[in-house]
C-alpha cells in the first residue's frame, strides 16, 4: 500500500510541474451551453396492445403478484 501511495504522490508532483502559466481559469470544465432536443412525441400509443397481452388488468393498471408480505 505504501508503494501505491508513493506512486500517487509522484503523479501529483508531476502535475504540479505542468506549465499552466498561460492558461485561463475555467468556470466550468464542460460546454456550459446545453444543446436540447425538441420535446416531441416520437412513438405511437400502444397502450391497447400492451393491455391485450397483460396477464391481469384492473382500472387501467397492471396487476402483479404481491412480493412483500
Amino acid at each position: 500500500m505504501a508503494a501505491e501511495m508513493g506512486a500517487v504522490l509522484q503523479l501529483f508532483e508531476q502535475l504540479a510541474k505542468a506549465p499552466v502559466d498561460m492558461l485561463e481559469p475555467l468556470s466550468h470544465p464542460g460546454d456550459p451551453a446545453l444543446r436540447l432536443r425538441a420535446d416531441v412525441v416520437t412513438e405511437v400509443d400502444q397502450r391497447a396492445n400492451f393491455e391485450r397481452v397483460a396477464p391481469s388488468m384492473m382500472g387501467g393498471y397492471y396487476l402483479v403478484p404481491k412480493v412483500i408480505e
